[in-house]
């Protein structure tokens, strides 16, 4: 939480050098005003509920509303949600509990207000004093007053205990953190750690006598900033500390750390404010391009809020809430790689992956160096989703299975240099093409007729029939096995997909294959990086849900139906093609194209669990094969990843306009099966019914 912003001097105006502007001009993209009305905002927090801001309006003869909003459409409406007439100071939350610290006495209360439910009751838990901040995580709450010192809980805020002060008289504290069992606090101009969850406190000497206003603690740093003094960083818990380039004693303010940046609040001497960011810890800095000039405006706080794309929202004083679309991960893209079989449509390039390439470990058949035991069980696939077996095939895979039919041609990605080998206990018959640019493709297990290449190497084109998906080699079905590798061995596998998962998370998430590295009687290797290389694209859908909207949303042939209020905040969904289901029952059988990925995700970032209502999933089998399923069987199916199963939802088949739908309260991955027709059963189709499956 991040709290006011003071000016910076000529070093920010000559790092930043720009034009001027006029007062309270509106900053350009990607930041926007969001639509709340009320300019006397002080804090503002995400939580799972949705974002709130505290209004702290002196100007009580106007009679200001002075309590808390909320927002579950980003910004972009507003509702008074409570503690009126108080002026809300400061806000915190954890995953079950909002924290309020108020300034004015309301019915004989005032101090700090709890909330479990989202803000629609609150009840008074500490103080009868003017609170100035408030802090929290799972184990340790602060509580800091404007004279009554410091105040700290360790039981989610019911029962306090004064550890700065003495009763009635205290310092004033300014701002305070606690995050990963240190909190920090700062007084006029002393800064305190704990380090047993606020039961003792201990100054810290380097920033003696610095006016610490910002305090942001984050997967183990601490930053902190404030007037005349620059930014420093502990990375060891406040034991040691270091000046973050670049500022020197110039006034620096707020200041956040979200997903390896540093976002911080400055105003230069021509009355400036902007939000900079650092991805090298402070060595260098990037305007967001707020730019935003006021004489009487400070940034008062910032938080950020979990969508695809991701937001920063930042409160000024006297002006407004603003929100800031931060810029998704960019992925390294070298296009030249088309699909190797003739797609009917986009979303085959995932819908028919059988088995993914493992960036924990993709040195399958590498002799000289053994897969560590603490992945040997599991996938890690491109969206950083790990599983283990029926679900994800297969531990230490170096490429990809793609589910085609035995004698589908098997096409050239690109064009190149051919060369077929056969491997009887591996890939079986299969062509790698050297296409003259640091890359090689493969394509394994195919047919022994067709080849484009034998005895000797052959040019190929972009498109070529090269061969025949078969069976051949160390193969349980008929697939294609395709690799991507670059010049150099072992370490140079690459996935053809890249590395998405840091789009899906809320915190940083590197690719393991790319870190890894490793020593062999061969000499020392490392992973390598995966530039994204299919000339195609797959479609998704992701969206920001409001619990107050009904909302439909689909992707080719599935669609979702959502009633109002299914969730207790707002959420954003994403929808993807899924892969080709592994199916262990052998009566079942996958139709084809029904697989789809559903994610839903609060605002925190975290997966939900369950929604309050349920929701509809529609597929529509108009243009699937059931020529060899009972009709009356089908079902849409789900993973459950906790018995390691696919299960059945209740389903409903309309053979009039050939949909299936089911409802669920939560999402996973879904795909439509059915049993397989018994040889001596009458294939006779079944006309004008509609089947409820059990």
């Amino acid at each position: 939480m991040l709290r006011v912003l003071f000016g910076l001097g000529a070093l920010l105006a000559a790092v930043l050098a720009g034009g001027g502007a006029a007062m309270a001009a509106p900053p350009p993209a990607p930041w926007t005003k969001t639509n709340l009305q009320t300019t006397k905002i002080a804090p503002v927090e995400t939580t799972r509920w949705g974002l709130l801001v505290g209004e702290n309006d002196s100007r009580i003869w106007l009679n200001p509303f002075n309590g808390v909003y909320t927002s579950n459409d980003l910004g972009d409406s507003w509702q008074q949600l409570g503690l009126n007439q108080r002026g809300v100071t400061d806000i915190a939350s954890t995953n079950n509990t909002i924290y309020a610290s108020t300034y004015y006495h309301v019915g004989g209360e005032n101090g700090l207000f709890l909330s479990g439910d989202g803000g629609k009751t609150w009840q008074h838990k500490a103080g009868n004093f003017s609170a100035s901040v408030v802090a929290a995580d799972q184990s340790t709450a602060l509580l800091g007053a404007y004279s009554h010192g410091l105040w700290v809980s360790n039981d989610a805020g019911n029962t306090w205990a004064q550890k700065m002060g003495d009763g009635f008289f205290g310092p004033r504290v300014y701002a305070a953190e606690a995050a990963e069992d240190i909190a920090v606090v700062a007084l006029e101009s002393q800064t305190f750690v704990s380090r047993d969850h606020g039961g003792s406190w201990s100054e810290v000497a380097p920033l003696s006598g610095k006016s610490v206003r910002f305090i942001e603690l984050s997967n183990g740093v601490i930053f902190v900033s404030g007037s005349g003094m620059g930014v420093y960083k502990s990375s060891d818990d406040g034991l040691t500390w270091e000046r973050v380039s670049g500022w020197g004693d110039g006034a620096a303010g707020a200041v956040a750390h979200h997903k390896s940046k540093i976002y911080l609040a400055v105003k230069d001497s021509g009355n400036k404010l902007n939000i900079v960011k650092s991805a090298d810890n402070g060595l260098t800095w990037e305007s967001t391009q707020f730019d935003l000039t006021t004489f009487d405006g400070i940034v008062t706080d910032i938080s950020w809020l979990f969508s695809i794309p991701e937001y920063l929202f930042i409160t000024v004083a006297n002006i407004g809430t603003y929100r800031y679309q931060i810029p998704q991960p960019e992925i390294e893209t070298f296009r030249f790689l088309n699909p190797p079989w003739d797609m009917q449509n986009q979303q085959e390039l995932i819908e028919k992956i059988y088995s993914f390439f493992d960036h924990e470990y993709p040195l399958l058949g590498y002799p000289y160096h053994t897969e560590p035991a603490n992945t040997g069980n599991t996938t890690l696939n491109f969206l950083g989703d790990r599983n283990t077996q029926p679900y994800m095939y297969y531990s230490s895979h170096d490429g990809y299975d793609f589910s085609l039919r035995e004698s589908t041609p098997v096409l050239a990605s690109a064009g190149g240099i051919a060369h077929y080998e056969f491997q009887p206990n591996g890939l079986g018959h299969s062509i790698t093409i050297d296409h003259q640019n640091g890359y090689q493709t493969i394509y394994g297990h195919m047919q022994s007729s067709g080849l484009i290449a034998g005895t000797n190497d052959v040019m190929v084109n972009t498109g070529d029939v090269i061969g025949f998906v078969g069976n051949s080699g160390n193969s349980t079905g008929p697939h294609l096995h395709f690799a991507v590798t670059k010049t150099g061995s072992p370490s140079a596998r690459v996935d053809p997909y890249a590395w998405q998962a840091e789009i899906f998370s809320a915190g940083p998430k590197p690719d393991p294959w790319e870190n890894y590295a490793w020593t062999d009687q061969t000499g020392p290797h490392t992973g390598s990086k995966s530039p994204y290389l299919w000339n195609t694209t797959t479609n998704t859908v992701t969206k920001y849900i409001s619990p107050v909207e009904q909302s439909t949303l689909a992707l080719g042939n599935k669609a979702l139906v959502m009633d109002k209020d299914t969730s207790y905040g707002g959420f954003t969904i994403y929808i993807s093609p899924g892969f080709t289901p592994r199916v262990t029952d052998a009566l079942l059988s996958y139709i084809a194209g029904t697989s789809t990925i559903i994610n839903a995700y609060e605002n925190l970032g975290g997966p939900i669990a369950a929604f309050l209502k349920p929701i509809t999933i529609e597929i529509d089998l108009t243009n699937a094969n059931l020529d060899d399923v009972k009709q009356n069987t089908l079902s849409i199916y789900f993973w459950n990843d906790s018995t390691q199963r696919w299960e059945a939802l209740q389903s409903f088949f309309n053979l009039d306009d050939k949909k299936i739908t089911a409802q669920t309260f939560h999402f996973s991955h879904f795909a439509v099966m059915g049993e397989v027709k018994n040889a001596f059963e009458d294939a006779a189709a079944v006309k004008n019914a509609t089947f409820t499956v059990q």
